[in-house]
């Protein structure tokens, strides 16, 4: 039994030698700082990565800068079309990444993100988007919105919305309101777009009909702030990281696993 075991223990450190050595570094790439989101795109012919308000386009053969964009929001807050072939920016601008240029821009306008008080409307600051997911039919776009309200009396107060637009349509269909104290900080729709998972600071997880956008149930309570979710293929399980990693079912919400790494 003894050398059994050793012999397994032999087999397994040889194994791990040569996934060590299949998994070369192709090639490094110094961006001259730190890189905050990458993936592939186009065929994985391009790779995509985002820095400090710059995006680049790279050969995934050769690590050659094809392409450069600046961003004028958070690095990595984009979201990447159906296609492959553009992103949506912040401020509703699609970006041909072939081209490189804008090939569309729109202005979505909607009462219900601004302030008022009677006849003034009170002076606010819209301090920006923080996360931007798209639908898998590229239709609706889920955003979280943070505004800051400067009141007459002087008084200040922050405020977080869940916006949803309708892409196609160029409209805003649904607005959720949530103190400061419960900031959206992730969205995931299912590769189906038949739900919609929201995360948010303190640590709860909601799931959305991804349609009507009409709450469905919780579907965990983490006490951490929710940092990503996603979906696998058939929406089953659910993915979410909050400084730990935890799959649940989607379904039963039974916490298939939690690992903490």
């Amino acid at each position: 039994m003894k050398k059994l075991l050793f012999l397994i223990a032999i087999i397994a450190s040889m194994w791990q030698v040569a996934v060590a050595q299949e998994a070369d570094t192709v090639w490094t790439k110094n961006l001259g700082t730190d890189v905050y989101r990458v993936e592939f795109v186009q065929n994985e012919e391009y790779i995509l990565a985002s820095t400090d308000f710059q995006l680049y386009k790279i050969r995934t053969s050769d690590a050659e800068i094809v392409n450069e964009f600046k961003l004028n929001s958070h690095p990595k807050n984009y979201a990447i079309m159906s296609d492959g072939e553009r992103i949506l920016l912040p401020g509703y601008n699609i970006l041909d990444l072939k081209s490189g240029i804008i090939i569309e821009n729109f202005y979505v306008s909607d009462s219900r993100l601004q302030y008022s008080n009677g006849d003034t409307t009170l002076p606010f600051k819209e301090s920006g988007v923080g996360q931007i997911h798209l639908s898998p039919d590229d239709r609706y776009l889920a955003a979280n919105w943070a505004g800051r309200v400067y009141f007459p009396n002087q008084t200040i107060k922050d405020y977080r919305k869940v916006v949803i637009l309708d892409i196609i349509e160029r409209k805003v269909i649904k607005i959720m309101d949530y103190d400061i104290s419960k900031d959206p900080s992730a969205f995931a729709f299912s590769p189906d777009g038949k739900y919609l998972a929201v995360g948010f600071s303190n640590g709860d997880v909601e799931l959305w009909d991804g349609k009507t956008f009409e709450f469905v149930k919780y579907i965990s309570k983490i006490d951490n702030k929710i940092s990503h979710l996603e979906f696998n293929f058939d929406a089953s399980l659910i993915q979410i990281c909050n400084g730990k990693l935890n799959v649940l079912e989607t379904n039963t919400l039974n916490n298939i696993f939690q690992k903490i790494l």
